[in-house]
């Protein structure tokens, strides 16, 4: 992840990204969509019956019912919008190719990671929340960072910090021509 070859790895697991839970729930919150303008069109249409009837007739408290049945469903429908949104905000989000180059700044700072000073290293480190997972046949191990938008002035003060305190390389953002 911080060598040189980082990027070209990480554009490979982009293209290989799984997001097919993701689409489902996009195509499933078009569906909804599309039964509540449907909802509405109906309710629009019972409502101008009823608004043209006689109040007291069977007919008018049949379109009111049918009416209610239709705001019931509205409600249900709403929910699980709700829900798919729900499922949305709570699932990690993957690295877009527009971010991507960011990681071309790594292998600068991963020059200096060696000379950081203790503090600022296990800073680091926790505000991307490194994981290193050795597998059971010992010769593999999957490594994770994760660049949580809310830690991402930490993780650049704490970054840019290293890089300061160990002058070595120019980094490309910091060179100047």
């Amino acid at each position: 992840m911080f060598g040189p070859d980082g990027r070209t790895v990480l554009e490979a697991d982009l293209a290989g990204a799984d997001d097919h839970a993701t689409i489902e729930r996009k195509e499933e919150r078009a569906r909804i969509q599309r039964q509540l303008a449907e909802i509405a069109k109906k309710q629009a249409s019972i409502l101008k019956q009823a608004q043209q009837g006689d109040p007291d007739a069977p007919v008018t408290a049949a379109l009111r019912g049918s009416y209610n049945e239709l705001a019931k469903d509205e409600k249900q429908l709403q929910a699980k919008i709700a829900a798919l949104d729900e499922l949305d905000s709570s699932t990690p989000r993957g690295m877009t190719a527009d971010e991507v180059p960011l990681i071309d700044a790594l292998p600068y700072l991963a020059s200096n990671l060696a000379k950081a000073p203790e503090p600022y290293l296990r800073a680091l480190l926790e505000a991307v929340q490194l994981a290193i997972v050795v597998h059971d046949d010992g010769e593999h191990a999957t490594r994770t960072i994760k660049l949580p938008a809310d830690k991402l002035p930490e993780i650049t003060h704490v970054a840019e910090r290293i890089t300061d305190v160990t002058p070595s390389h120019e980094t490309p953002a910091r060179s100047r021509a």
